[in-house]
């Protein structure tokens, strides 16, 4: 999915969370916490279109003009800023 901004670089965006998990960036979701997410109408499954309980692990990336990244963060506690 792709939308047009404006922006004066390319942005990610990574729906399925395939990106996400190959870089580790993934918390499993228990029973527990399905459930929860359920009865308040949260479905997870339908909005990552496959049937798996994931949620990404809040990650920042700087990347320079060269294409490399210059600094990272991830930290569980997504409220916390670089």
């Amino acid at each position: 999915m792709f939308a047009n901004n404006d922006l004066p670089f390319p942005v990610l965006s990574d729906i399925d969370l395939g990106y996400s998990l190959s870089l580790g960036l993934i918390v499993w979701v228990g029973a527990e916490i399905q459930k929860l997410y359920q009865e308040v109408g949260i479905e997870l499954e339908k909005y990552h279109g496959n049937q798996a309980y994931f949620l990404p692990i809040a990650a920042k990336f700087i990347v320079g003009r060269d294409g490399l990244v210059k600094a990272r963060r991830a930290n569980i506690e997504f409220r916390e800023r670089m």
